[in-house]
């Protein structure tokens, strides 16, 4: 009877409700000995797995790969409420403190359905947790790790993308009871025979924890190509990944995609695609290109189920062709001289006025640049210079740095400007541009063009472009984090449209966030992955009213490590300047004056 008792005990400290630790003083003492569960692996380590990237519970990113200057890189399987997760941390805290003087890095993962952002952060208050918490909601990590439970470590190389070893950290808890002193430290037996290039612990328990619930496991979720990622791709992708599209494949027919669904699951998962960056735990924006959760466990389920086709196939049905002006033929088209872009080498802005000269006031409701070689172009800028006794209505342009009339970079979308609103084009007006290229290897002529949408009548509000500019730039050689802001005050009622975060290769992150009169504060946007080759512009669901006196706050970093893929030499030091290879820490402001 005893024992059925005793047995029954542990079995209710394993549910879920069980949200507090139970400690039994009876049983501080070490446990009887007994046979250990062992994972039997089977010489299955070391095991490839595929990179991936996350947002932490603080919105900050984070990728495998990233971290490849540490020797090892550990991974606990973090759960809220998990009696046993809480009672690691201190351990697990006291490994960290211990071993990163090693280049190990500890980082905690949730893929629990329950905890989102909010219920993590409440957690890091309540226990003092001081490692990030990366945030697996749509379970497709967890999937590819194999997870079962929470309370498990995982010990990753990731330089060579490879699971080193899995297990607990101890033999000291058990469900529903504990040891006062761990017998057999698992995790740090790991880490000292992986330090040392030996073999970590083969003979080692099952981890004890909390099981995962999946909500949608890939073995029970039916995804059809025609009914189910078609239409999805169609909507997410097609548009640059077609025939003379941006992107470097077309999306021509199920072949095509199939072809290419490896490297559609491993952009998905390290989060390069769709190139939308905007955290989605804040602000709600027009023309958001990012998948939901479930569209990226359709996504990657049906690829992992080997991208089957259908018996019929949408995309090779669609008679899609890339048209130059997308929205419609423009009231006016200024076609700019021909430019020689060199195959190697560095190149200078290249800025002049356009012969052409405004005849009559206007007001224009879109701009839309269009190069006819956009693998070459980084950016353009159209400037619109008014005649004397009108400039007094500008703001300065400062080269593009403080304003600007129309803009090419790549990721922005280009069309009609917000509705009600225009800019104002007087008679006189000259156009300026700045073309910027760099070279891809091989010579080209560029051939750009630029189209300008009139309003029939003036409209209701001015468009306005204004920014916040941080031009006193300092960033260290190998520096993996040097932070910079700036502000801008909005000295009247005003209505804020949208944001352009704008940096170079160095860009890590940014994020606005307005500071009213009153003292409240709210984030507009965070941007925890900027990517220079997207440099999307973010335009509000909704208008945001902004009272006189508030201020907007842009705060950012740069990361000049070699764990940035995309920094040309980590041993630069940097500060503001015009050349990629220079750096710039600019948030675009486009709004109007209420």
């Amino acid at each position: 009877m005893h024992r059925l008792l005793s047995a029954l005990l542990v079995i209710l400290s394993a549910l879920p409700l069980a949200c507090t630790p139970r400690v039994y003083p009876h049983i501080a003492a070490p446990l009887p000995a007994a046979a250990p569960a062992v994972l039997e692996i089977d010489n299955a380590w070391p095991r490839a797995i595929d990179d991936f990237a996350l947002l932490d519970a603080h919105g900050r990113f984070h990728q495998v790969s990233r971290y490849a200057s540490s020797r090892l890189l550990v991974l606990y399987v973090q759960g809220n409420g998990c009696p046993i997760v809480r009672q690691n941390l201190a351990a697990l805290t006291a490994l960290r403190e211990r071993y990163e003087p090693s280049e190990v890095r500890f980082l905690l993962f949730n893929a629990n359905p329950q905890d989102d952002r909010l219920a993590l952060l409440e957690e890091i208050e309540a226990f003092s947790i001081e490692l990030p918490i990366l945030r697996d909601a749509s379970q497709l990590v967890a999937e590819a790790l194999s997870l079962e439970r929470t309370g498990e470590a995982l010990v990753i190389d990731p330089s060579g993308l490879q699971l080193l070893w899995r297990g607990p950290l101890d033999d000291r808890l058990e469900y529903g009871a504990q040891k006062a002193e761990a017998q057999r430290e698992f995790l740090a037996e790991a880490l000292d025979a992986l330090l040392e290039g030996g073999a970590p612990p083969s003979d080692v328990p099952a981890a004890k924890g909390c099981a995962i619930t999946f909500q949608q496991p890939q073995a029970r979720h039916q995804v059809d190509y025609a009914e189910d990622i078609a239409g999805l791709l169609e909507a997410r992708c097609v548009d640059c990944h077609q025939r003379g599209g941006a992107a470097p494949f077309a999306m021509r027919n199920h072949a095509s995609v199939q072809g290419w669904s490896a490297m559609i699951e491993e952009a998905v998962l390290t989060r390069r695609m769709p190139p939308w960056h905007a955290d989605p735990d804040h602000g709600s924006f027009a023309g958001d290109a990012s998948l939901s959760v479930e569209e990226q466990r359709k996504l990657v389920h049906w690829v992992r189920a080997g991208a089957p086709g259908s018996e019929s196939d949408p995309l090779a049905d669609r008679e899609a062709e890339l048209q130059d002006w997308p929205e419609g033929e423009p009231d006016l088209v200024i076609e700019i001289e021909a430019q020689e872009v060199p195959a190697t080498g560095v190149l200078g802005y290249r800025e002049f006025y356009l012969p052409e000269e405004i005849v009559e006031d206007r007001w224009v409701k879109g701009v839309v640049f269009l190069p006819s070689e956009p693998e070459v172009m980084h950016h353009a800028f159209v400037f619109a210079r008014f005649p004397k006794h009108l400039r007094h209505l500008q703001e300065r342009s400062n080269g593009g740095l403080s304003d600007f009339f129309g803009a090419y970079v790549p990721g922005m979308l280009q069309g009609f400007f917000p509705e009600d609103t225009g800019k104002r084009l007087p008679a006189g007006t000259r156009i300026k541009v700045q073309l910027h290229y760099t070279t891809n290897g091989r010579p080209l002529v560029d051939k750009p063009r630029i189209g300008l949408y009139f309003h029939d009548e003036p409209p209701e509000h001015e468009l306005r472009v204004a920014s916040a500019v941080n031009r006193r730039l300092d960033i260290p050689p190998r520096s993996p984090e040097t932070r910079a802001s700036a502000s801008r005050i909005v000295p009247v009622d005003a209505v804020l449209y949208g944001m352009i975060p704008h940096m170079h290769f160095r860009g890590s992150w940014m994020r606005f966030t307005l500071r009213r009169p009153d003292g409240s504060e709210e984030l507009l946007l965070s941007v925890p992955q900027y990517d220079m080759f997207w440099q999307r512009q973010y335009m509000l669901s909704e208008p945001l009213a902004v009272p006189a006196g508030s201020t907007i706050e842009v705060e950012g970093a740069f990361d000049n490590s070699a764990g940035n893929p995309l920094n040309p030499d980590p041993s630069q030091r940097l500060h503001f300047g015009q050349q990629t290879t220079d750096e710039m820490f600019i948030g675009y402001l486009l709004y109007r004056l209420d």
